[in-house]
């Protein structure tokens, strides 16, 4: 999971973009103990996590922002950023990322003129495309609903530049993969008798998945994330 040292030192917003959209996966923190947040995060830095996120609901955040930002292999961002004094605070003590749980347009332009990209929350696609047209470099869905990815297909249903902007995901789904969106339109294609055998393992195939507590991706016409913070 660890990933080679990139000199952030000076990084604008478009490599800072490009290394969350590298590093793929974050460790968040949220809690009011502020030496339960330290510790845990050092344990999850350990296990190779390199892009990380406190919240400023953690007593000292921004304090443990600092600590963290000293080390140069790592991504560190604050989320709970709800307006742009917190904002400048946060990327003071080191924050390379913004993330927020409501679309502030306000917030969207103070990451933009500190260098920073920002994650606004939202959850509809009117949120979600008043935010992509405010500059988002991302978006965070937010609240989670429970079948995550149902709800990103069906957003993404009526929307050709978001759905365009997952083709590296879609190419490697097109193998023939049963748990796949093409596997299932296929398995739809089938005579009933096959469909119907194809089932049991389909369902066996769905229950081995891991289940992931946010999935997030980034949409170059229109960009889509999901994550808690």
């Amino acid at each position: 999971m660890s990933s080679p040292v990139v000199d952030l030192e000076g990084a604008d917003r478009a490599l800072l973009v490009r290394e969350i959209k590298r590093r793929r996966v974050s460790a968040i923190l949220r809690t009011e103990d502020p030496t339960v947040a330290r510790e845990a995060m050092y344990a999850a830095v350990r296990g190779g996590f390199d892009l990380i996120e406190f919240t400023l609901s953690i007593p000292g955040a921004l304090g443990l922002v600092a600590e963290f930002a000293e080390n140069p292999r790592l991504l560190v961002g604050v989320g709970t950023v709800l307006d742009r004094d917190q904002a400048r605070a946060a990327v003071s003590a080191g924050a390379r990322f913004l993330v927020s749980p409501v679309l502030d347009l306000g917030l969207i332009e103070e990451a933009h003129a500190l260098g920073v990209p920002c994650f606004p929350g939202t959850y509809t696609p009117t949120e979600m495309l008043a935010a992509h047209r405010a500059g988002a470099d991302f978006v965070k869905l937010f609240p989670a609903p429970d079948d995550i990815a149902r709800y990103i297909i069906q957003v993404r249903g009526p929307s050709p530049s978001c759905r365009s902007s997952h083709r590296r995901r879609q190419r490697r789904q097109r193998g023939g993969d049963p748990r796949s969106r093409s596997g299932r339109c296929r398995l739809r294609q089938q005579p009933l008798s096959q469909r119907r055998s194809a089932r049991p393992q389909l369902r066996r195939d769905r229950a081995a998945r891991p289940r992931h507590h946010h999935a997030a991706a980034r949409c170059p016409e229109w960009p889509t994330v999901g994550a808690p913070g």
